[in-house]
């Protein structure tokens, strides 16, 4: 093989990645489903993670929001503790199995994923919103059927304690 034919080798060889990896882009809800599930198997297992790690799903402004809500004045708000992924009054290893996932918007860079959860018996949802930051999908926030999302949650944390 020649210079000639090895670049144009290279060539070709560099082009079918960029296409594949094109084509393999993880989709909003993928990503989602994939993090419920890694995030149940973390729960059941009473699985304790850093900061860091427990951070590195989220958009900037959340990780923002929780790190403010951290710093915040100390206990002030009382009522059931928030799991952030599963929503009002999830206590550690309580049974939690996840029923769904569908995407109910997707335009690439913002989406809105539904998830539908069994917690305690009993059917849960959670609506997770999500942005593309620097080609990864992010959670920006989640909403529960029930009191503050998990951003709205940190920021009157972050002002009021909790």
């Amino acid at each position: 093989m020649n210079p000639g034919q090895f670049l144009v080798a290279v060539g070709i060889l560099l082009y079918g990645v960029l296409i594949g990896a094109a084509f393999a882009a993880e989709s909003a809800a993928d990503w989602t489903r994939a993090l419920y599930q890694r995030e149940i198997r973390r729960h059941l297992a009473g699985e304790s993670v850093s900061q860091e790690e427990f951070l590195s799903p989220f958009a900037p402004r959340t990780q923002e929001a929780w790190l403010a809500a951290r710093k915040g004045p100390g206990p002030a708000i009382e009522g059931p503790i928030l799991h952030p992924y599963f929503g009002w009054g999830v206590l550690p290893q309580q049974p939690v199995a996840l029923l769904g996932v569908e995407a109910q918007q997707d335009d690439g860079s913002f989406a809105r994923i539904k998830i539908d959860l069994r917690i305690k018996g009993l059917a849960r949802r959670a609506i997770v919103e999500m942005r593309k930051i620097s080609s990864d999908w992010r959670i920006d926030d989640i909403a529960y059927e029930q009191g503050e999302s998990f951003r709205e949650y940190l920021l009157k944390c972050a002002a009021a304690g909790c």
